[in-house]
């Protein structure tokens, strides 16, 4: 399609246009070039502040990628705009928004191209570029203008490339961030993007609210196809219980036509029952909840009682040890009293336990999938494999440290990502983050029926309430 048959097919809505009667909100220019996460990048951003807007009270915010191009007035989206309108209406809380763009680094050589950072900072895995937000420029911003700290209160977007950052940062830091637009968005094989609608299928739910667009003339390049990817994703949080909503045109390709004219629609849907608290996993079908309850959510112990906690784990018996500087697995026989080595030259054992009928062992090592063993009468080892392929963060740390086993036969692994829960085939079926994505190195239930799941991560201590499903199946 034409430019101009775009517009015909999707023109700007009223809430898009100037409106009589309603005042203009304020826009600053800055630019930042100071930064410690992004060394040596330099970038311009913009604040809007709405009219009448009282700067020394907490406004909500708004975080928008690509700046420039989104409150430019010669281009669609014309947000500030959009924004005079909508809060004007009373459709959207006041808000102060934050036009950013992607860092460049300018060449040392006089004449030579600056290095264009924008994939490396908007199409990553991991809290980087969200740190660099909280760290760096919200700091800044809030040294001018008073930011709510409150996550409900914050909404961040993006296109393309910069909808997978928009909805990276949430997902990574919903301490922070909880309300998402993702336009065109780029959950693809650039960077790992197309990993995420898994990760999101099989982790604790998180208090997010989004708002999906794409289309079927979208791009399908090299990386991946971005409308699968869109739709991916958008099954993904249905399927986990997230507040999810989508906008899906045939004719709508990797531009701005269709999310310029459903932007206003989609703000209005993102700060619906505001300012009522953001909810999460309801209808959640993930097999984890039939084992965590959401509204019962980890309890860090005090330090004495995690200490005594600890001492209990570490002393509990075990058939077979693991001899770490050996690479090796010993087992004890009980009669007559033995040690002997049953297993050798492991990558990096850390732990291991028998499954309840004694017949297998799960061994975790500490940069490679899981294995799990027969057991023979007299305490052999045969038929290993590597059964579990535990899951990483987003920096490639695996990191497993222990593994602890459920009354009916499934698994729990204490790893960087968290406490991992694995099926009796070993397929994982759940991660349970620690609070502040803290790594867990340590892992077991506790009390008579199992229903308490302890995790340690270094001497620190958490726990909270869970059930015994029969299966994780489910």
């Amino acid at each position: 399609m034409t430019d101009a048959e775009l517009d015909a097919a999707f023109p700007l809505p009223p809430d898009s246009l100037p409106r009589a009667g309603v005042p203009a909100g304020r826009l600053d220019a800055f630019t930042w070039n100071e930064s410690r996460i992004f060394p040596g990048t330099v970038r311009d951003y913009w604040v809007y502040t709405p009219a009448g807007h009282d700067p020394t009270q907490p406004a909500c915010l708004m975080v928008i990628n690509d700046g420039l191009a989104h409150h430019r007035p010669d281009r669609r989206w014309r947000i500030p705009g959009v924004l005079d309108n909508l809060i004007h209406a009373r459709a959207i809380p006041p808000c102060v928004a934050v036009f950013i763009e992607p860092g460049i680094i300018p060449a040392a050589i006089p004449g030579a191209a600056p290095r264009d950072n924008r994939s490396f900072e908007y199409d990553s895995l991991g809290d980087r570029y969200a740190r660099f937000l909280l760290e760096e420029i919200l700091p800044a911003v809030g040294q001018r203008y008073a930011l709510s700290p409150d996550p409900d209160h914050r909404l961040i977007m993006g296109g393309s490339s910069g909808a997978f950052c928009a909805f990276n940062v949430a997902w990574e830091r919903p301490d922070a961030f909880r309300r998402v637009l993702s336009i065109v968005g780029s959950y693809t094989a650039m960077r790992g993007g197309h990993t995420l609608a898994s990760r999101v299928r099989l982790a604790e739910p998180k208090p997010l609210r989004v708002f999906l667009e794409g289309g079927a003339a979208d791009l399908d390049i090299f990386a991946g196809h971005w409308f699968n990817g869109s739709r991916e994703l958008q099954a993904a949080l249905a399927f986990a219980g997230y507040a999810v909503n989508h906008a899906w045109d045939d004719r709508a390709g990797h531009n701005d036509y269709h999310g310029t004219a459903i932007f206003p629609a989609a703000l209005r849907w993102l700060w619906q029952d505001f300012p009522a608290p953001l909810s999460r996993g309801s209808g959640s079908r993930q097999a984890l909840l039939h084992v965590i309850n959401t509204d019962a959510p980890w309890r860090e112990l005090a330090p004495a009682e995690a200490a005594a906690r600890l001492r209990d784990l570490a002393a509990q018996p075990a058939a077979y040890a693991v001899e770490r500087d050996q690479n090796a697995l010993a087992f004890s026989s009980p009669a007559p009293h033995a040690r002997r080595r049953v297993a050798e030259n492991l990558p990096a054992p850390t732990a291991a336990r028998l499954s309840p009928d004694g017949a297998q062992l799960a061994v975790a090592l500490l940069d490679a999938d899981a294995q799990l063993y027969t057991v023979a009468a007299d305490g052999a080892l045969a038929h290993g494999e590597a059964l579990f392929p535990l899951l990483r963060t987003s920096d490639g740390r695996l990191e497993a440290r222990a593994v602890a086993v459920s009354p009916h036969g499934w698994w729990i692994f204490a790893t960087a990502a968290g406490v991992q829960l694995a099926l009796t085939n070993g397929l994982i079926a759940g991660l349970v983050p620690l609070p502040e994505n803290l790594p867990a190195t340590a892992v077991a239930f506790a009390g008579a029926d199992a229903t308490e799941l302890l995790a340690a991560s270094g001497a620190r201590v958490f726990t909270r309430p869970i059930r015994q499903p029969a299966s994780l199946w489910l």
